[in-house]
């Protein structure tokens, strides 16, 4: 470690900080897309790879933690999507949901998976789920759920001495409290059920929602009509040279 002091100081050491400097702000971001489905074919596919969502948030909102908390009733093996959309239905081997948040611009709350049958039930299913949770706050046995698979990754913050430096040096440079870590870990400890339904109901809006399909659009887009949303052919392949 002193050594690398002695390095950073030899190279570095004479360099002024500049506390004039006022960092430009980001352009707003915008949803792009809304209420539409982009259909890439693959007739050479048997399943359909489906993912759609919508701009987020940042770390810094104040329901991050109860949205995190959402992830947590949402996914893992004890998780409304495994346990209705997989378990219960059969309509997927893979099937998430996740809000994303970055440090400095919004981050993506994207839901989807991997299907071999109906296409529009599989995103009727997992629309059903997220609303749920939009509507109606989450029994005490998800919600314990939730917050137990959410503070048990907590010790992975401290895995390193490197992944402890990365982290403060981000926070440092997005001006965030050295402690934040710790203030989100009481947050996710107090989060009520109410909560977490009432920020789902806030920040997801699946009115936004663009959705991505790559399949067999001949096998796949006839079950698309029954979502009455437009659908935006794309084409991604490669043309020779």
């Amino acid at each position: 470690a002193k050594t690398v002091i002695n390095m950073i100081t030899r190279f570095f050491g004479d360099w002024e900080r500049n506390t004039s400097f006022v960092a430009p702000p980001l352009p707003p971001v915008e949803q792009a897309n809304a209420g539409k489905i982009i259909l890439i074919d693959r007739p050479e596919l048997t399943q359909s790879y489906v993912q759609f969502g919508q701009v987020g948030g940042t770390v810094k909102d104040a329901d991050y933690p109860a949205l995190a908390m959402l992830n947590g009733c949402l996914n893992g093996f004890g998780g409304l999507l495994f346990n209705e959309v997989r378990s219960r239905q059969g309509l997927a081997y893979s099937v998430y949901a996740s809000w994303s948040p970055q440090f400095d611009h919004p981050g993506l709350f994207l839901a989807g998976g991997e299907t071999g049958g109906d296409v529009a039930q599989f995103i009727t299913s997992i629309n059903a789920v997220i609303n749920e949770l939009r509507t109606t706050p989450p029994s005490q046995a998800l919600l314990t759920y939730a917050r137990d698979s959410t503070l048990n990754s907590f010790v992975f913050n401290f895995s390193s001495s490197d992944s402890v430096l990365s982290r403060l040096l981000r926070y440092q440079f997005f001006n965030y409290p050295f402690d934040y870590i710790f203030q989100f870990k009481t947050a996710i400890e107090k989060c009520s059920g109410t909560e977490l339904m009432k920020a789902a109901a806030q920040h997801i809006r699946p009115e936004s929602f663009v959705y991505t399909i790559v399949g067999p659009a001949a096998t796949v887009r006839p079950s698309l009509g029954s979502l009455g949303l437009p659908i935006v052919d794309k084409d991604v392949s490669i043309p020779p040279p």
